[in-house]
């Protein structure tokens, strides 16, 4: 697998409208569903806005704890990884370069955060949705993003 478009998971409904941050298009999606939260979802919006300013080196090193158990076996190169509720794309960022490509996304405004963090990966497609916009039965992921704990 490829990044590019044919590797991404599909819609189930056309976006309301795209538009483009940072030279990176953010496809843009009726609100929530019933199962999201509003005041929720714009808390964090609000929250990654002002904290998505992160340091290269920093990520790097902090991605390389969070990700540790991720060897190549686990999350392969071909990989297509579902990170949902990205918030600011640092975790995404993080996993471009060991990936094919990532599906980025959040219902919230942390989205245009992410589109900041991300604007240098073009295999990461970003949507502000929740996963219900997405045609989970058709796509194999690798991956999916889910907080590790140790």
């Amino acid at each position: 697998m490829k990044p590019g478009e044919n590797n991404l998971i599909p819609f189930n409904r056309p976006p309301l409208h795209k538009i483009d941050v940072a030279n990176k298009p953010i496809f843009i999606f009726e609100p929530s569903d019933e199962n999201t939260d509003a005041s929720t979802v714009a808390s964090f919006g609000e929250e990654w806005l002002k904290f998505n300013g992160f340091d290269k080196k920093e990520l790097e090193l902090i991605s390389n704890e969070y990700f540790d158990l991720c060897t190549q076996k686990v999350l392969p190169e071909n990989a297509l990884v579902l990170d949902l509720g990205c918030g600011s794309g640092r975790w995404s960022a993080c996993l471009a370069n060991r990936v094919a490509q990532i599906e980025a996304v959040d219902p919230s405004k942390a989205i245009f955060a992410a589109a900041q963090v991300t604007r240098h990966y073009h295999n990461i497609r970003l949507s502000q949705c929740s996963v219900s916009c997405l045609d989970r039965k058709s796509t194999r992921l690798n991956s999916s993003h889910i907080p590790l704990s140790r």
